[in-house]
């Protein structure tokens, strides 16, 4: 598994033992939030912080990595903050297009995806100028959601700051859990 995580482009700087002691933190988070996400039948979920800064985006993409790499899920990672998006840097794609364009041509997301690692896709999010959550709580973006359970194991959404923001808020009536 190091030998993979070490490949893979969101760790490609981390030295091997700080990537063991990451391997050590976040594959139990990892499987106790796949356990109660498969407890409840549930298959998306958004992931926020309280406030900016507390590093949800770097858990979700970890979190991401090992469901897909440890336990052999198909992962889809969707960059939900539409206002300072992240998860292109961290996994190192473009975000020229993403979830907004997604959202709008709803029938094929596909051209939106970028395959970061085996099992491990990511739309990107990039600033609008439309108002984010009227993009987010649309029908559009639930039906994307919906497509997207029937193509992998788990669907997460990052998402901005909940004390900023409703965005969070407005995600979570979207997807099964929270």
């Amino acid at each position: 598994l190091l030998s993979r995580l070490w490949n893979a482009p969101a760790f490609k700087n981390v030295r091997p033992a700080k990537l063991k002691a990451i391997l050590e933190f976040y594959q139990p988070v990892a499987q106790k939030i796949y356990l109660a996400m498969q407890s409840g039948n549930q298959r998306s979920a958004v992931f926020t912080g309280v406030c900016r800064g507390e590093g949800v985006s770097t858990l979700i993409s970890n979190i991401a990595s090992f469901l897909a790499m440890q336990l052999n899920l198909k992962v889809l990672l969707i960059d939900g903050n539409l206002r300072e998006p992240s998860l292109h840097r961290i996994f190192g794609i473009s975000n020229n297009s993403g979830l907004p364009e997604a959202i709008k041509d709803n029938s094929n997301i596909a051209k939106y995806v970028s395959q970061v690692m085996e099992n491990l896709d990511v739309i990107p999010g990039r600033n609008v100028s439309e108002e984010p959550v009227a993009m987010l709580s649309s029908a559009a973006f639930k039906e994307m959601i919906k497509k997207a359970e029937k193509q992998y194991d788990v669907i997460l959404v990052d998402s901005p700051e909940l004390k900023a923001f409703q965005d969070a808020a407005v995600i979570s009536s979207q997807v099964d859990a929270v």
